[in-house]
């Protein structure tokens, strides 16, 4: 579950201490993700939504029980459902059609993080917490937000101030309502 820190806690996304400097940097969601070859099997699946290139990447390590690899497989599907659903609720309601191409990583992230989303290296990048995997209703709302923030980057909605992110935040959770009203996994 996430949780919210007080604005004065220097881990926070709003502290005083990260006002001269890119907060999001402090975040570490630019970190690169790497697996080693070794004990990781690397997977991906490509597809097109009208047109849209996404190109899902998610891992197994070769030491993980059957029902763990399964579990993987199972939410990478979900991924791709949640993609394709939102995508369809999205275009119509943002009328507008992301310009970028995606790719999605399903890796394992800080338990207080389900999901990530920027614009890096000509691609929207959506990245998600494999921690989710049994968590199907989660994983759907979480691919619902952080691809309603990509439709956000392509109108260039700002990040520029307390305000601007707060409003591109809580739309992003709105969306998820939008898109998946029974869920409320907020």
């Amino acid at each position: 579950m996430p949780y919210l820190l007080p604005i004065n806690d220097n881990r926070s996304f709003f502290s005083p201490v990260n006002k001269k400097e890119n907060k999001r940097s402090k975040l570490n969601f630019f970190n690169e993700a790497f697996a080693a070859t070794e004990d990781y099997q690397e997977y991906v699946d490509e597809f097109t939504i009208e047109d849209q290139k996404f190109e899902i990447v998610y891992y197994e390590n070769k030491k993980w029980p059957d029902k763990k690899r399964q579990s993987i497989k199972t939410m990478a599907s979900q991924v791709k459902e949640a993609l394709i659903y939102s995508w369809g609720k999205f275009k119509p309601l943002m009328k507008i059609k992301p310009s970028k191409p995606y790719i999605i990583e399903i890796f394992e992230m800080p338990e207080t993080i389900w999901g990530n989303s920027f614009y890096f290296k000509g691609n929207y990048r959506i990245r998600i917490n494999d921690l989710l995997c049994d968590l199907e209703k989660y994983v759907k709302s979480t691919i619902a937000h952080e691809l309603f923030h990509t439709f956000q980057f392509e109108l260039k909605l700002g990040y520029k101030s307390v305000e601007e992110i707060w409003l591109s935040e809580a739309t992003a959770v709105w969306s998820e309502n939008y898109v998946y009203p029974d869920y409320n996994v907020e």
